[in-house]
């Protein structure tokens, strides 16, 4: 037994005030889902897709008061150098992350999450927006931006007093040009477009089968693939999720050699009314990142009503930041 797995066998896990448990309860979950506010990342089929063709295993990290279930977080769970993180997503941050969803307004302590000395618990969580019922008391280790919009308005309020003036002239040039957007459930035609695109940018791109092995197998999730047609060629296409409650634009990109004749605003208007028809409470633009990807936060901006944080936790107890300083020591190190 190393000098590490001997510290680590002298230690269980501490005592907490609410009660969490890693399981995959995935019944007991879609059932709580169902009768709350929830988002697409937090259903099984998503984060089992995810678990196949990613790697990390993936459960729910669960909280209970007085044996009820009352939050769930999905988490993925890795390990490196006796080391094991469980986190909110996957590594790719091309796929959005989970976070808390409980069924009751919760100040949440995570200081009192049951860990062992060699876990940690990290990620990205949800927008804070009230709906999801949850806000942190501790172990915020920064924040991410979204954007969102607000459904409950009327379409002719969205058009006039959130989408920006520069979207709408765009939109209607998409519209003069002759630009339609066709719904479709070919996810041959899209991955073509998906990996053309993304190859072109450096962009990661993810495995075919983790589309086709996700879409058929979404229950309670809608996935809508939309295409810019521009006469018989496809100039852009655009992937929304969505549940009962809560849109996410997913995935978005122009075709190669193109143009820009608007048709990237016509797609999210588009699944902007999509969503709205759905019943939707929220369109979220799913992150902007305004050093690294200021054009695309730029876009984004002229499309969400608001900028939303989105809290990055960090829940890691002295005695891991210890044995990380441990197991990081040269003579501890796989050669």
């Amino acid at each position: 037994m190393s000098f590490v797995s001997k510290i680590l066998s002298q230690y269980g896990e501490s005592a907490s005030r609410m009660e969490f448990k890693l399981e995959k309860n995935y019944e007991e979950v879609v059932m709580f889902l169902n009768n709350s506010f929830s988002s697409p990342t937090h259903y099984p089929e998503w984060n089992l897709a995810a678990e196949k063709h990613f790697k990390d295993e993936f459960f729910y990290l669960n909280a209970y008061s007085e044996n009820t279930l009352k939050g769930i977080c999905p988490v993925f769970k890795s390990a490196s150098n006796h080391l094991n993180y469980l986190k909110t997503g996957i590594r790719e941050f091309t796929i959005p992350y989970g976070g808390w969803i409980f069924n009751e307004p919760t100040d949440l302590s995570l200081s009192s999450l049951s860990l062992s000395m060699n876990q940690a618990f990290t990620g990205i969580t949800l927008p804070s927006l009230p709906e999801f019922n949850v806000k942190y008391s501790d172990n915020v280790n920064g924040f991410l931006e979204t954007l969102t919009i607000d459904l409950s308005k009327s379409e002719e309020d969205i058009w006039n007093k959130v989408i920006h003036s520069k979207r709408r002239n765009m939109i209607r040039k998409a519209e003069k040009s002759d630009i339609k957007i066709e719904k479709s459930k070919d996810v041959d035609m899209f991955y073509s477009i998906y990996r053309a695109s993304h190859t072109e940018y450096g962009l990661p791109v993810h495995p075919f089968e983790f589309f086709t092995d996700l879409f058929p197998s979404a229950k309670n999730i809608s996935f809508d693939i939309f295409f810019a047609m521009q006469e018989e060629s496809i100039s852009g296409a655009l992937i929304m999720a969505s549940t009962k409650n809560y849109a996410i634009y997913w995935l978005g990109l122009s075709a190669k050699g193109s143009g820009n004749f608007g048709q990237g605003e016509l797609l999210q208007w588009t699944a902007i009314k999509a969503a709205k028809e759905k019943g939707c409470k929220y369109y979220d633009l799913c992150y902007i990142e305004k050093d690294k990807l200021k054009h695309i936060a730029d876009f984004k901006r002229s499309f969400g009503e608001s900028e939303i944080n989105v809290p990055v936790l960090a829940v890691r107890k002295n005695t891991f930041k210890i044995l990380k300083r441990i197991v990081e020591l040269p003579a501890l190190r796989k050669p």
